[in-house]
């Protein structure tokens, strides 16, 4: 290829080799360079370009409470009674669906520990479009007061300390002192994004809304989330969910000033980390262009030490190409160790880090990363 013999190859081996500080400098200024801005450029592909994984994932929303404090852009959280009334109503938002957090303990045969818990209501995952890998997920008639317990173990909890074992699912185990059988294990990374933040459990139940629990319109701690109507818009499912909660403010005056609003669950997963995102790949293709610069500077430096040889190959009535070739063999071999290390570099990045850049703070949840109010 382009005259790229390999007795030209094995030569540009031999003659790198007697300078490896140069091949060295050179070979690690590409692979820095290469291999952050492929790791960046990974991350942005999936955190910015790549949809929602989930069915259709552009037509799902969440609803969120906004308050005075909070100004128009709130995120704040619903109560159980206030989400009965929306869901009931509804005509523009399909399965609108809710959920909040806790902590459980489980009984393992060989230990107790402490896991993080998910509740959910029974069409939350009919909504989002999603499959168990192993079992079931989580239906509308789980959350039922008269319904056996059942739960859902997360992908990582069910390898970290049950060691992928499929028999689990049917099986019962105690959570939090209730036998809760096993039904199913959560799709691999199954995370759902929210107001900034990438929700996730170790265990996901059925919420059981209890006729207390329904009658309370100051404790708020219930995210909502649902899909547009088949010719249903942000605007007109905003404007509908804003029409109903203006009937509920009117039957319940401790509510006045509240409000709602509708939010697309993709574009609203992406504020928080769309700007850092860019302005962190846009400097790491600035340091792949010093490093490529610095290569450079190298390999003109080096091609000034070789005057000699290319003055001899001159005088022997060598042509042009001949001349220049092993320079850019050299230049070649030099560039192709430089992509695989760089490559690999990011691959390791990107194993080690489990992905971190795609999922930064905004992607865990923890109970100080979500905002409740009473």
């Amino acid at each position: 290829m382009f005259g790229f013999s390999r007795i030209g190859l094995r030569n540009a081996l031999r003659s790198l080799r007697r300078s490896p500080t140069v091949t060295l400098s050179a070979v690690l200024c590409l692979a820095l360079g290469i291999g952050s801005t492929t790791a960046i450029s990974s991350a942005v592909n999936r955190a910015l370009l790549q949809p929602l994984p989930f069915r259709d994932g552009s037509r799902l929303v969440a609803v969120h409470r906004t308050t005075p404090r909070s100004g128009p852009q709130g995120t704040w959280p619903q109560s159980a009674a206030n989400y009965a009334d929306l869901a009931r109503n509804t005509g523009q938002i399909d399965g609108l669906s809710a959920l909040t957090f806790g902590t459980a303990l489980v009984s393992l045969a060989s230990e107790s520990v402490q896991a993080s818990q998910l509740y959910v209501t029974g069409n939350l995952f009919s909504t989002l479009g999603v499959a168990a890998q192993v079992g079931r997920l989580i239906a509308r008639d789980d959350d039922r007061l008269d319904r056996a317990a059942v739960a859902v173990l997360s992908d990582e909890f069910w390898r970290a300390k049950l060691g992928a074992d499929p028999s689990i699912v049917g099986r019962t185990v105690s959570i939090d002192g209730e036998a809760t059988t096993i039904i199913g294990i959560a799709p691999r990374d199954f995370r759902i994004p929210h107001g900034g933040n990438l929700l996730r459990a170790d265990i996901w139940s059925p919420i059981r809304f209890t006729p207390a629990g329904l009658a309370q319109r100051r404790s708020n701690s219930f995210l909502l989330l649902g899909r547009l109507g088949p010719n249903a818009t942000v605007q007109s499912a905003e404007s509908e969910i804003r029409g109903l909660f203006e009937h509920v403010v009117q039957a319940y005056p401790e509510l006045r000033g509240e409000n709602v609003r509708v939010a697309p669950l993709q574009a609203e997963s992406l504020q928080s980390i769309k700007t850092p995102l860019l302005l962190l790949f846009g400097a790491v293709c600035m340091v792949l262009m010093i490093a490529a610069t610095n290569v450079a500077a190298l390999l003109l430096a080096r091609g000034v030490q070789r005057r000699r040889e290319t003055a001899v190959r001159a005088a022997l009535d060598a042509t042009r190409w001949e001349t220049m070739r092993p320079a850019l063999i050299e230049s070649f071999v030099i560039a192709a160790i430089g992509v695989i290390a760089g490559v690999a570099l990011a691959a390791e990045a990107r194993g080690r880090g489990g992905s971190t850049i795609a999922h930064c703070p905004r992607w865990s949840l923890s109970r100080s990363g979500c905002r409740w109010s009473s």
